[in-house]
């Protein structure tokens, strides 16, 4: 084979297929979002709709699977960190009266000088 499809700087492996570049990247120490089998099938087949339709561009699923993994390792952080400041902030907006809407009068069995027990 005579190098990578239209003089992309691509490697590929031993069978001589290009090697995807962003497969595998970790996400500070961690591995990079992985999609179900499900999920990432219609995702490549969205991606090549669009592209084909916005771009006029025809690419395979390849090629298709390369973008999606570059876009996973690219913005999966964040993403991920957008989601979890969203969660954040939903979650202390609920909680903050927590402890008012939540709160029980303590030791009310025997009443006190200043109530009578019904």
């Amino acid at each position: 084979m005579s190098g990578p499809p239209n003089g992309v700087g691509a490697s590929r492996d031993a069978s001589g297929w290009p090697t995807n570049p962003f497969a595998n990247q970790p996400m500070r120490g961690k591995p990079p979002v992985v999609l179900p089998d499900d999920a990432r099938k219609h995702a490549i087949a969205s991606i090549r709709r669009y592209l084909r339709e916005e771009l006029d561009l025809e690419v395979g699923d390849l090629k298709a699977s390369f973008v999606l993994d570059y876009f996973l390792a690219e913005l999966g952080p964040t993403v991920y960190n957008t989601a979890i400041a969203d969660a954040r902030a939903f979650f202390t907006e609920r909680t903050a009266d927590l402890g008012a809407l939540c709160h029980e009068e303590e030791f009310t069995y025997w009443p006190s000088e200043t109530r009578r027990r019904p």
